[in-house]
């Protein structure tokens, strides 16, 4: 049997689909997950990501079990192109199944550095966009600041919160209403927290200014966030496992970003 295997264990499923990847010895084996033990799924998940130390993983049942079958199957995508040979394809693999490890093992903090690096890249190339010669570093480090002190955090506790008060339903109703709060809750407060930080930190304007700014600004900032973003959370919640959530929203967001540039770039050129 080869070492990369996939897991496909969905929420309610009785059965666990151990598929081995190489070719072409290409079976399928199901069985029934009353009929293996923790251990034994640990041990195949460690086969799934190339653990040599298999103890170390059995000792984390706890970890195991909050940690998903979707994540590991990811793990084993990547692993199936290990074969391949050694060099970029080999490194990226490595790289991958440490980000996975870190995200299992120290999620917060995981979560928080991705935030803060995407929040990064985008202003990085926001400012680029712009038409900047030299990085504002300051702008920079401060963009960073928010997506790791905060946006990390607090898209952390929003997820894991919302699938404790909905029991990490993924029915099409509860979906809607997860949207739901989502955009009458957190959206409007990120936004007008975002607006205010941007102002008054990045920006160091007055209070006032700021203030007078954000009333005319906020409402049509608000507006956009509520025509694009309820798509983007309802194939959140409905499709990525809970530890991927902030990661994904981080990434949309990042994406949102350096589109919002072009286009401000694009009007920006026209009326020149």
């Amino acid at each position: 049997m080869g070492r990369a295997v996939a897991f496909f264990y969905g929420h309610g499923a009785r059965w666990v689909c151990f598929q081995s990847l190489r070719i072409p010895n290409l079976y399928t084996l199901h069985v029934s997950r009353s009929l293996i033990s923790h251990h034994e799924r640990t041990e195949a998940a460690c086969a799934v990501l190339g653990c040599r130390r298999r103890s170390r993983w059995a000792d984390r049942s706890k970890g195991f079990r909050r940690w998903g079958w979707w994540s590991v199957a990811m793990a084993a995508a990547g692993g199936a192109g290990r074969g391949g040979g050694k060099g970029e394809g080999s490194l990226a693999y490595r790289a991958w199944r440490q980000y996975l490890l870190q995200l299992q093992q120290h999620p917060l903090r995981t979560k928080m550095v991705t935030a803060g690096c995407l929040a990064g890249v985008s202003d990085s190339v926001a400012q680029k966009l712009s038409g900047y010669q030299k990085i504002e570093k300051r702008r920079l480090f401060l963009k960073m600041l928010f997506g790791f002190a905060y946006g990390g955090p607090f898209g952390h506790f929003l997820h894991k919160i919302l699938d404790y008060i909905f029991k990490g339903k993924k029915d099409t109703k509860t979906i809607a209403k997860k949207v739901l709060l989502e955009q009458v809750t957190s959206s409007p407060w990120n936004n007008l927290l975002f607006l205010f930080y941007y102002g008054y930190v990045v920006e160091r304007r007055p209070l006032k200014d700021v203030t007078i700014r954000v009333k005319k600004q906020y409402p049509s900032v608000q507006l956009s966030a509520w025509m694009f973003w309820p798509i983007v959370s309802w194939i959140n919640h409905q499709y990525m496992p809970l530890q991927f959530r902030v990661i994904f929203h981080s990434f949309v967001a990042c994406c949102w970003g350096i589109f919002l540039n072009l286009r401000a770039r694009a009007m920006s050129l026209k009326q020149a």
